[in-house]
């Protein structure tokens, strides 16, 4: 099914399957209206996912043990943690720390957090 939506829609990066709308995914070729429909109705109730399940489809380099430590938080609290804040976390020492610090300020993340943001998705918004 995803090799379909990326060959009828050329999606620009990984969320860009978000932005399908219930006509396009109704009439991708390879699927049936039907389908097309039960496939954006799927969609929008991703939009709904908690923030910490967002944070794992971008690849965070944290363990599902420490995103359950952090609580509830936001992209903002997230980035404006330091390498010591992070060590914080269970299992997390400076070394892992510091790749956690620089996976959140990678250009790309930053470029598909804003991106889920400006689609309103949990947590990524100001």
């Amino acid at each position: 099914g995803w090799r379909t939506l990326w060959q009828a829609h050329h999606f620009d990066h990984l969320f860009s399957w978000l932005l399908l709308t219930q006509e396009q995914l109704q009439a991708t070729p390879g699927f049936s209206s039907a389908r097309g429909l039960a496939l954006w109705h799927r969609f929008n109730l991703v939009r709904e996912k908690p923030f910490t399940r967002w944070l794992m489809a971008l690849g965070v380099p944290l363990t599902q043990a420490s995103l359950k430590a952090m609580g509830d938080v936001s992209w903002q609290t997230m980035i404006g943690r330091n390498v010591k804040d992070w060590q914080t976390l269970p299992g997390t020492g400076e070394e892992k720390a510091r790749q956690i610090v620089n996976w959140m300020h990678a250009p790309q993340i930053d470029v598909l957090a804003k991106w889920l943001a400006a689609q309103h998705i949990n947590g990524f918004g100001s």
